[in-house]
Protein backbone atom coordinates (compact mmCIF):
# COMPACT_ATOMS: atom_id res chain seq x y z
CA UNK A 1 0.00 0.00 0.00
CA UNK A 2 1.04 3.37 -1.03
CA UNK A 3 1.26 6.20 1.71
CA UNK A 4 -0.13 10.01 0.28
CA UNK A 5 2.25 12.64 1.49
CA UNK A 6 0.05 16.05 2.88
CA UNK A 7 1.82 19.19 2.55
CA UNK A 8 0.64 22.34 4.28
CA UNK A 9 1.28 25.69 2.28
CA UNK A 10 0.73 29.20 3.25
CA UNK A 11 0.80 32.94 1.72
CA UNK A 12 -0.51 35.81 0.52
CA UNK A 13 -3.68 36.03 -2.11
CA UNK A 14 -5.44 39.14 -3.36
CA UNK A 15 -8.15 40.07 -6.12
CA UNK A 16 -10.30 42.00 -7.37
CA UNK A 17 -14.11 41.55 -9.66
CA UNK A 18 -17.40 42.61 -9.98
CA UNK A 19 -20.54 42.52 -7.83
CA UNK A 20 -23.86 42.98 -8.97
CA UNK A 21 -26.39 42.89 -5.95
CA UNK A 22 -30.33 42.95 -5.30
CA UNK A 23 -31.85 43.60 -2.52
CA UNK A 24 -34.57 44.61 -0.26
CA UNK A 25 -34.13 48.17 2.01
CA UNK A 26 -36.61 49.90 4.48
CA UNK A 27 -37.61 53.23 2.09
CA UNK A 28 -38.46 55.73 5.21
CA UNK A 29 -40.29 57.70 2.45
CA UNK A 30 -43.04 55.05 1.93
CA UNK A 31 -42.92 52.86 4.85
CA UNK A 32 -42.32 49.98 2.11
CA UNK A 33 -39.94 47.94 1.50
CA UNK A 34 -38.09 48.70 -2.15
CA UNK A 35 -35.90 46.31 -4.08
CA UNK A 36 -32.56 47.70 -4.70
CA UNK A 37 -30.29 47.18 -7.56
CA UNK A 38 -26.27 47.82 -7.25
CA UNK A 39 -23.11 46.23 -8.87
CA UNK A 40 -19.49 47.81 -9.17
CA UNK A 41 -16.10 46.26 -8.24
CA UNK A 42 -14.45 44.69 -5.14
CA UNK A 43 -11.36 44.46 -4.37
CA UNK A 44 -9.64 41.54 -1.51
CA UNK A 45 -6.80 40.55 0.33
CA UNK A 46 -6.06 37.90 2.79
CA UNK A 47 -4.27 34.99 3.71
CA UNK A 48 -3.96 31.69 1.66
CA UNK A 49 -3.74 28.37 3.33
CA UNK A 50 -3.78 25.41 1.43
CA UNK A 51 -3.56 21.38 2.46
CA UNK A 52 -2.20 19.08 -0.80
CA UNK A 53 -2.37 15.60 -1.47
CA UNK A 54 -0.88 14.28 -4.71
CA UNK A 55 -3.70 16.28 -7.07
CA UNK A 56 -6.48 16.92 -4.42
CA UNK A 57 -5.92 20.94 -2.58
CA UNK A 58 -7.89 21.73 0.51
CA UNK A 59 -7.81 25.70 0.44
CA UNK A 60 -9.22 27.80 3.01
CA UNK A 61 -8.50 31.93 2.84
CA UNK A 62 -9.09 34.68 5.54
CA UNK A 63 -9.89 38.33 3.61
CA UNK A 64 -11.09 41.41 4.03
CA UNK A 65 -12.87 42.91 1.05
CA UNK A 66 -13.38 46.32 -0.11
CA UNK A 67 -17.06 46.39 -2.37
CA UNK A 68 -17.26 49.96 -4.20
CA UNK A 69 -20.96 49.59 -5.30
CA UNK A 70 -22.00 52.41 -7.04
CA UNK A 71 -20.39 55.01 -5.13
CA UNK A 72 -23.15 54.97 -2.09
CA UNK A 73 -23.22 51.41 -1.65
CA UNK A 74 -19.69 50.97 -0.24
CA UNK A 75 -19.12 48.21 2.08
CA UNK A 76 -15.76 46.44 3.61
CA UNK A 77 -16.19 43.18 5.35
CA UNK A 78 -14.41 40.05 6.51
CA UNK A 79 -14.69 37.34 3.69
CA UNK A 80 -13.81 33.19 3.85
CA UNK A 81 -13.75 30.80 1.43
CA UNK A 82 -13.37 27.41 1.49
CA UNK A 83 -12.69 25.15 -1.90
CA UNK A 84 -12.20 21.93 -2.62
CA UNK A 85 -9.96 21.65 -6.28
CA UNK A 86 -8.53 19.06 -8.29
CA UNK A 87 -5.07 19.90 -10.02
CA UNK A 88 -4.51 17.99 -13.15
CA UNK A 89 -1.45 18.23 -14.15
CA UNK A 90 -0.01 19.51 -17.78
CA UNK A 91 3.79 18.73 -16.92
CA UNK A 92 5.87 18.85 -13.81
CA UNK A 93 5.87 22.22 -13.26
CA UNK A 94 2.50 23.36 -14.27
CA UNK A 95 -1.19 22.40 -13.63
CA UNK A 96 -4.34 22.99 -14.36
CA UNK A 97 -7.27 23.60 -11.46
CA UNK A 98 -11.20 23.42 -10.85
CA UNK A 99 -12.98 22.53 -7.68
CA UNK A 100 -16.39 23.95 -5.86
CA UNK A 101 -16.48 25.78 -2.65
CA UNK A 102 -18.33 27.98 -0.48
CA UNK A 103 -17.98 31.65 0.76
CA UNK A 104 -19.35 33.54 4.03
CA UNK A 105 -18.93 37.34 4.35
CA UNK A 106 -19.04 38.60 7.87
CA UNK A 107 -18.97 41.70 10.45
CA UNK A 108 -16.96 43.71 11.36
CA UNK A 109 -18.23 46.14 8.36
CA UNK A 110 -18.27 49.37 8.22
CA UNK A 111 -22.08 49.58 8.04
CA UNK A 112 -25.00 47.61 9.36
CA UNK A 113 -24.33 44.13 6.98
CA UNK A 114 -25.48 41.22 8.26
CA UNK A 115 -23.05 39.05 5.80
CA UNK A 116 -23.59 36.87 3.14
CA UNK A 117 -23.05 33.42 2.23
CA UNK A 118 -23.11 31.00 -0.81
CA UNK A 119 -21.30 28.36 -3.72
CA UNK A 120 -18.37 29.28 -5.82
CA UNK A 121 -17.08 27.96 -8.24
CA UNK A 122 -12.97 28.52 -9.03
CA UNK A 123 -10.80 27.78 -12.75
CA UNK A 124 -7.27 28.43 -12.56
CA UNK A 125 -3.60 27.50 -12.80
CA UNK A 126 -1.14 26.70 -10.45
CA UNK A 127 2.59 26.69 -10.94
CA UNK A 128 5.46 24.98 -9.27
CA UNK A 129 8.25 27.89 -8.81
CA UNK A 130 10.32 26.11 -6.64
CA UNK A 131 10.79 22.87 -4.62
CA UNK A 132 8.74 24.84 -1.91
CA UNK A 133 6.66 27.39 -3.48
CA UNK A 134 3.56 27.55 -5.75
CA UNK A 135 1.65 30.53 -7.82
CA UNK A 136 -1.79 30.26 -8.56
CA UNK A 137 -4.53 32.25 -10.75
CA UNK A 138 -8.52 31.28 -9.54
CA UNK A 139 -10.97 32.67 -11.79
CA UNK A 140 -13.76 32.77 -9.02
CA UNK A 141 -17.72 33.23 -10.26
CA UNK A 142 -19.90 33.13 -6.91
CA UNK A 143 -23.66 32.69 -6.09
CA UNK A 144 -24.96 33.61 -2.45
CA UNK A 145 -28.68 35.01 -0.06
CA UNK A 146 -27.42 37.41 2.56
CA UNK A 147 -30.03 38.53 5.65
CA UNK A 148 -31.56 41.60 6.06
CA UNK A 149 -32.43 43.02 9.37
CA UNK A 150 -36.11 44.00 9.71
CA UNK A 151 -38.29 45.84 11.87
CA UNK A 152 -38.16 42.93 14.40
CA UNK A 153 -34.22 42.61 14.51
CA UNK A 154 -34.65 39.03 12.80
CA UNK A 155 -32.39 38.23 10.38
CA UNK A 156 -33.99 36.10 6.91
CA UNK A 157 -32.46 34.92 3.98
CA UNK A 158 -34.64 35.49 0.87
CA UNK A 159 -34.49 34.99 -3.02
CA UNK A 160 -35.17 38.55 -3.41
CA UNK A 161 -31.87 39.26 -1.66
CA UNK A 162 -29.17 38.23 -3.62
CA UNK A 163 -25.23 38.45 -4.31
CA UNK A 164 -23.71 37.47 -7.92
CA UNK A 165 -20.01 38.25 -8.75
CA UNK A 166 -17.09 37.27 -10.24
CA UNK A 167 -13.31 37.65 -10.39
CA UNK A 168 -10.18 37.07 -9.92
CA UNK A 169 -7.53 35.75 -7.37
CA UNK A 170 -3.94 35.29 -7.04
CA UNK A 171 -1.89 33.98 -4.65
CA UNK A 172 1.81 32.75 -3.84
CA UNK A 173 2.33 29.80 -1.68
CA UNK A 174 5.16 28.56 0.67
CA UNK A 175 5.71 24.76 1.71
CA UNK A 176 5.16 25.17 5.91
CA UNK A 177 5.37 21.45 6.67
CA UNK A 178 4.25 17.76 6.11
CA UNK A 179 1.76 15.64 7.78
Amino acid sequence: MRKVLFYTYVGPVMGFGYNHIKYKEWNQATSLYGTEYVSGPHFNGGCAFNLHAENFIGDFRIEYMYNLNDGNHVITHFFYSIFGKYRWPINEMFGITSGLGIYFETPPSNTNYNGCAGLQVPVGVMVKTSFDTRLFADFVTRFGYYGYDDNNAKIKLSDSSYKVSYGLQIGFLFKVGRL
